[in-house]
């Protein structure tokens, strides 16, 4: 509980930069990813809510945006979009770049713990009775969101 910051590493495993700001509250952080400018940008649950914090590679606080959802992993694309998956509704929300329009992406993801993205996909780890299952979708289906078409089609991987 005292040990709440996050410490960044070099490729070779060697210790670069250790990130706790004064003022700013890192426990119960549930994600953390990497925007293209080396930004670090977590996700947190805290009282029924979440937040998503940003700090620069060096450590300097930017940013925090509270969101009204739970958050377990959070994945940032090439746009600076967020996608951040929720406990809550069992879904995968996607912010702006700015982190003030929200968007329900994919719905019925049943226990949403992990999320990654490439050029063309994102990817969801879930769970579902007793194990995991991981799903591809097209990041430009996610992007694009229409209510007509729930849940949005899973690629075969």
């Amino acid at each position: 509980r005292g040990n709440c910051r996050i410490q960044v590493m070099r490729s070779d495993g060697s210790f670069l930069v250790s990130i706790n700001p004064p003022g700013v509250n890192l426990s119960n952080i549930c994600g953390v990813a990497l925007d293209v400018q080396g930004n670090i940008h977590i996700v947190k649950q805290y009282n029924n809510s979440g937040w998503i914090n940003t700090f620069t590679p060096g450590g300097a606080y930017l940013s925090r945006h509270e969101i009204v959802i739970e958050p377990s992993a959070i994945g940032i694309d090439v746009e600076g979009h967020a996608f951040v998956c929720d406990e809550e509704t069992m879904s995968l929300q996607v912010f702006n770049s700015s982190r003030d329009e929200c968007s329900t992406a994919v719905k019925n993801l049943e226990i949403p713990r992990g999320i990654a993205l490439d050029k063309d996909a994102l990817y969801t780890v879930s769970y579902r009775g007793g194990g995991g299952y991981l799903q591809k979708y097209s990041l430009q289906q996610a992007l694009t969101v229409d209510p007509s078409r729930w849940p949005p089609t899973a690629l075969t991987m």
